[in-house]
């Protein structure tokens, strides 16, 4: 198996622990020791080892690139993994060939593969010498790497080399931000990089004033750049800002950064010209609930991976999640029977760690179908509660499990790329561009529609994964959620219809509608659902 680390992407902003390390990598702590050794930099300082992910992805990027230049003497190449290693020098051995050369063995460091060398008499002796004196085959100038990890571009231009002072701290703060999400982290940790690297490497216990101001004006300078040559918007400045006023909010507080001017947050506040509204917004792009229907009944579903695309798409306008978290979701947080999605933020990728249940929603019983008929579909391949509810492609051309046989259940996709896919692909048959919110936004708008009291919109807004509704949370006491579900499931008992939909009824009866029209069958549906629930005594003449 080839462990070149190509798939392996550290977060280069970001500093791991060597815990961390093993984990990401899948390695042994003597693997990090030997990376160390053959010039993988630590962060300096006191205390456990810890990496900067840009110097991880330097040193694996440079050593693959090894493997394609001429081998060093001491130097081995593995051809289990691919890497250019120094191996342990009391792992070498050398024997001498029927042709009167000397043939090197050793095992790699990394895979335990074992490496093969055909040594000159040179490179022969070089290696006696080590093996005598018991000393290490790595060059000592190798920590003098040519690529430094602290370089950071700023503007077009590189910042000088430096060896942080701040990793250590920063390696702390990420503890601390284990309470954002990981896009969030990832936003912060850049801007506050980003300030770093604008100071040079300053040690952040030696912040001033004059450092925030000069960061302030670094990105007001940036605003009226294009972005080709650096520029930013008006809400990338502001949300920079932000991220570093709470960075040392947090910082001021910590020990050993006590002295740090407790005024100094608010020198990262938004200028007035940046936190300024504009004079024109851009509308937001969404389908009506019926436009939605038409768009998910055009896609293809011949496939298997087009009738799981189809199926995503039904259940952003069923449910209302977001696309992290309809990609992250289990089998088991679907329940079919009582209409539900089950959001729980420790296995499913939610927006700040927040779990609820999602209802679905009344007037999407058309999507419900698709959704519903996918359920089944999975449960025919054999995946099971544990697995994703929408696998990747090559996932979903794994076998049933056999009776008794272990089952090793599939995970959900890393990213949402599949649902934005989804989502490009079908709005492009009716001749829109979609993104996966607006399945949101048109649910907010059925939602202005169908609610008739505060407490209704309270209930949908509630449904939709919202903290508050701004009316009903200043004048009326917060809805708990059996209470939100609840109002769910009495609205869609009730059957309550928009105005539009009463006139679209009344057309259908008095034969004003065309026959075959979109509009004509949805009608039919309308006054075909009135007349069985008529029947059943749920709704008055």
């Amino acid at each position: 198996m080839s462990r070149s680390y190509r798939n392996v992407r550290p977060k280069k902003h970001w500093v791991y622990s060597v815990d961390q390390v093993q984990e990401l990598y899948s390695v042994h702590r003597n693997t990090i020791t030997n990376w160390v050794r053959s010039g993988l930099r630590a962060t300096g300082g006191t205390g456990p080892q810890l990496f900067r992910g840009a110097e991880l992805a330097r040193f694996h990027v440079e050593r693959l690139e090894r493997t394609h230049k001429q081998l060093r003497p001491g130097e081995f190449k593995c051809v289990k993994c691919k890497a250019a290693v120094f191996p342990e020098i009391g792992k070498v051995t050398i024997d001498k060939t029927s042709d009167a050369k000397w043939m090197a063995r050793s095992v790699c460091p990394d895979c335990s593969g074992i490496m093969l060398k055909l040594l000159g008499e040179t490179e022969h002796d070089f290696i006696l010498s080590h093996k005598k004196h018991n000393t290490s085959l790595v060059p000592r100038d190798e920590t003098e790497t040519r690529i430094p990890a602290g370089v950071v571009k700023i503007d077009g231009g590189d910042v000088s080399n430096w060896c942080s002072l701040n990793d250590r701290i920063l390696f702390e703060w990420l503890k601390y931000a284990t309470k954002y999400d990981g896009k969030s982290t990832d936003a912060h940790l850049r801007a506050i990089r980003e300030f770093e690297a604008l100071l040079q490497g300053k040690c952040f216990g030696k912040l001033k004033s004059d450092d925030a101001v000069c960061y302030k004006q670094h990105l007001i300078e940036r605003l009226a750049l294009p972005r080709a040559q650096g520029g930013l918007s008006k809400s990338s400045v502001s949300h920079r800002l932000a991220s570093l006023r709470e960075f040392v909010k947090w910082l001021k507080d910590q020990q050993g950064y006590r002295r740090i001017n407790a005024s100094l947050p608010g020198y990262f506040a938004v200028p007035r010209k940046v936190s300024a509204p504009v004079s024109k917004t851009t509308d937001k792009l969404f389908p009506t609930i019926d436009e939605a229907w038409n768009m998910v009944e055009a896609m293809p579903s011949h496939q298997l991976i087009q009738r799981r695309d189809r199926a995503i798409v039904a259940l952003a306008f069923t449910a209302g999640l977001r696309a992290n978290a309809l990609i992250s979701l289990r089998r088991k947080h679907v329940d079919e029977q009582s209409r539900t999605v089950f959001q729980d933020a420790r296995e499913v990728r939610a927006k700040n760690g927040k779990s609820y249940t999602a209802k679905w929603f009344p007037r999407t019983d058309r999507f419900e179908g698709i959704v519903r008929s996918w359920l089944l579909e999975l449960d025919r391949i054999g995946f099971g509660p544990e697995d994703a509810l929408f696998p990747s492609k090559d996932d979903l051309a794994r076998p049933s499990p056999k009776d008794g046989a272990d089952h090793v259940p599939v995970v959900p996709m890393a990213t949402s790329d599949a649902v934005a896919r989804a989502f490009s692909e079908a709005s492009k048959l009716v001749g829109k561009s979609y993104t996966p919110h607006s399945a949101r936004h048109c649910l907010k708008a059925l939602g202005d529609k169908m609610c008739r009291t505060l407490e209704e919109r309270k209930a949908w807004s509630k449904n939709l994964g919202h903290s508050s509704e701004k009316v009903t949370e200043t004048y009326y006491a917060k809805m708990t959620e059996s209470q939100s579900a609840e109002l769910i499931d009495r609205m869609r008992s009730e059957q309550k219809w928009s105005d539009e939909e009463k006139e679209l009824m009344l057309d259908y009866l008095q034969h004003l509608l065309t026959r075959g029209t979109p509009e004509f069958e949805r009608a039919r549906t309308l006054v075909e659902a009135r007349a069985r629930l008529v029947e059943e005594g749920k709704v008055l003449e």
